[in-house]
């Protein structure tokens, strides 16, 4: 799973609101900023606010914090990694390597166990009977067009 692909589901378990039209707005590195990538949550007046808790540590504490998730960070294995779990409803139970930046490697471990949950959050749609994970573009807008406030004309 690529680094889009992870963030977006990510993001749904972590309830970054996606646009009216469905999914979300990502921008690549250096597409929009110099600075920045990840998913677009602000944008005006010269300024653009990325969710990216691959790249924010703050991002990335956030999402953990939020899920309930329990970070084991264990240098002195003979692989370094970092354990990320959660207990409940969903498990996850997932181990990164960390490899040259065990920082880097911690917020990988956090983003993919939000995102194997993001996959397992159920439907905000009445009576839908599946997760998000399985729905298209089109069906989370028309699950948020039905769940939208009703204006009395």
């Amino acid at each position: 799973m690529d680094d889009r692909a992870l963030l977006e589901k990510a993001a749904g378990a972590f309830g970054v609101p996606a646009r009216e039209e469905g999914g979300y707005l990502y921008a690549s590195p250096g597409e929009i900023s110099q600075t920045g990538w990840g998913i677009v949550t602000w944008c005006g007046l010269g300024t653009v606010q990325f969710w990216n808790p691959l790249e924010s540590n703050d991002d990335a504490f956030r999402t953990a914090v939020k899920l309930d998730l329990h970070i084991q960070p264990d240098a002195r294995h003979s692989t370094p990694h970092t354990r990320v779990e959660r207990h409940g409803l969903q498990l996850v139970n997932l181990y990164e390597a960390h490899g040259a930046d065990p920082y880097a490697a911690t917020r990988r471990a956090i983003v993919r166990a939000a995102a194997s949950l993001g996959d397992k959050q159920p439907c905000a749609g009445a009576n839908c009977g599946t997760t998000t994970g399985q729905h298209s573009a089109e069906c989370a807008a028309e699950h948020a067009r039905a769940s939208a406030p009703r204006v009395k004309g």
